[in-house]
């Protein structure tokens, strides 16, 4: 599966996600977090074991992009919130 953020890759037991946005230095974009929560899905429906979690160029992340956050609206960040509920496991 394509991701805009992220890369997946899943060997044996290992699954190696990489933050994949080095010229926006991996920031946490909406995206991101729906993303995310796919991965991860996938992960645990996977034989991996283990997660590693790397990224592409010279920053690791950022952090959450708040030019991009600040564009959804009310009800979209709550939206999200709660979905990202999902990755507290």
């Amino acid at each position: 599966m394509y991701y805009k953020s992220l890369k997946l890759e899943i060997s044996e037991k290992i699954a190696l996600v990489t933050l994949s946005q080095p010229n926006k230095y991996n920031s946490m974009i909406p995206i991101f977090w729906k993303e995310i929560i796919e991965v991860f899905n996938k992960i645990e429906n996977s034989n991996a074991r283990v997660a590693i979690i790397n990224a592409e160029g010279k920053h690791f992340s950022s952090g959450i992009d708040l030019d991009e956050f600040s564009s959804l609206g009310l009800t979209e960040g709550k939206d999200m919130a709660v979905k990202l509920k999902i990755l507290e496991k």
